[in-house]
């Protein structure tokens, strides 16, 4: 459900590969203000989903289905928010710090397949920390965290890491 990934590979194809000739375009200012603008609205479009998933569960309840407002539901809800956020912010920070594709759109990052399916490793076994008391407080520790770091990390390193890959 999440687009990042297709969204990333779109922006590359339809923008970055044109204006990364340019110097401008890897400015340090510039390079970390379209981070922030790319990120938010990754997180923007990826939390449609989740928020229509939020929206039957209430619909539901309303037709007396199930309880939406067991604090599970609340769990379930928030974890989905704070995942699709995380997600978000992955894709894009690894679009930026390892930038994957080369000129002829292909991915041969061996370290940008590596974490991404490490991440997706991790998210499938999860179930060990949501399992855990004030688990959301955890995982959203964590995410705003990641976000944090991120973000830091491609203002201070972005400019010299985003450029067109000759491979």
């Amino acid at each position: 459900i999440n687009a990042s990934r297709r969204i990333t590979k779109a922006c590359f194809l339809n923008c970055d590969y044109s204006l990364l000739h340019y110097a401008f375009y890897k400015r340090k200012e510039t390079v970390w203000k379209q981070y922030i603008v790319r990120l938010s609205i990754l997180i923007g479009i990826n939390l449609i989903p989740v928020l229509v998933f939020a929206l039957m569960m209430a619909m539901t309840s309303l037709f007396g289905f199930i309880d939406f407002f067991t604090p599970t539901m609340f769990t379930v809800i928030s974890n989905l928010l704070m995942f699709s956020a995380f997600f978000s912010t992955i894709y894009v920070f690894l679009y930026y710090i390892l930038q994957p594709f080369d000129k002829d759109m292909n991915m041969d990052s061996l370290l940008y397949g590596f974490i991404t399916l490490a991440v997706y490793y991790l998210g499938l076994n999860s179930h060990h920390v949501l399992n855990l008391p004030y688990s959301n407080l955890i995982i959203l520790g964590g995410v705003i965290l990641f976000v944090i770091i991120s973000t830091v990390t491609v203002r201070l390193i972005g400019h010299k890491t985003f450029k067109l890959r000759n491979n």
